[in-house]
């Protein structure tokens, strides 16, 4: 459940926005598969996630991929670069570099997530 888990990010992922001085409102757009639309959307107040269409700050990504994005696991401007993601824009990557940053191995990335 992509958006399940990434609903379970939120207090996360809006903290990192903050840290990042992201400017909000922004959004990124996943394709993952070509089957799967997921929007993210954050705000000065929360961050969400949804089904739907991806906008346009979006990375076309493959599942694999895609979950090791979410786990902190993903190499992004590696994975860009050798073309397993493509992104719509440059602004797509600068989002989704500070919304899920690669996490140090021995740092569990469901550590920090409210149950």
């Amino acid at each position: 459940d992509p958006v399940g888990f990434l609903n379970r990010l939120m207090p996360v992922l809006h903290e990192r926005a903050q840290a990042a001085e992201l400017r909000r409102p922004t959004e990124l757009g996943f394709v993952v598969d070509d089957e799967l639309r997921l929007l993210v959307t954050a705000t000065r107040r929360s961050v969400r996630a949804e089904r739907g269409s991806p906008g346009r700050n979006a990375l076309r990504i493959s599942s694999a991929d895609f979950t090791r994005l979410l786990l902190g696991h993903l190499d992004l401007a590696g994975a860009v670069a050798e073309g397993r993601i493509k992104p719509s824009n440059r602004v797509a990557v600068q989002t989704a570099a500070a919304l899920f940053p690669r996490a140090p191995l021995w740092h569990p990335p469901l550590d920090d997530l409210l149950v």
